[in-house]
């Protein structure tokens, strides 16, 4: 069953939604002159969903993403989750698998996400580098 999803974001630096795309095109439509890039769903080699990305005609600073068809596997936020969840189900049958490289990143960018949208935090951590750079240039 296939379904087209329209939403509509505000424009990030990159628009993220959980999961991983390869670009396979772009081009300028007629009704709008900034171009619209295609993307397939790269996760997982047979999942059959496409997006498109394209800024809004309207207001320069939305972007309008279409998405068509539906994932066949979870996304990348899922999967941390889920592995989150079950992780004593999960150690106690296999080994620990946490330790890989690609769930780190994703926690840390998850991480990274939760704590910058917290404007304490950020001012906070400012102020921690701030004095560790003056501690180190004293010496």
């Amino acid at each position: 069953m296939n379904c087209i999803e329209r939403i509509v974001l505000f424009i990030l630096k990159v628009v993220k939604d959980g999961y991983q795309w390869r670009k396979y095109g772009q081009k300028v439509t007629r009704d709008n002159p900034s171009p619209r890039a295609y993307y397939k769903c790269s996760f997982a080699p047979t999942c059959p969903v496409k997006k498109k990305v394209q800024r809004s005609m309207d207001d320069d600073g939305v972007v309008v993403v279409t998405y068509e068809g539906e994932h066949n596997h979870r996304s990348t936020m899922q999967e941390v989750r889920y592995a989150l969840a079950h992780e004593s189900e999960i150690s106690s049958t296999t080994e620990r698998r946490f330790d890989s490289p690609k769930l780190d990143e994703v926690l840390v960018e998850q991480m990274a996400t939760y704590l910058s949208k917290d404007p304490n935090f950020t001012s906070e951590l400012a102020a921690a580098i701030s004095s560790k750079i003056l501690e180190v240039e004293t010496f």
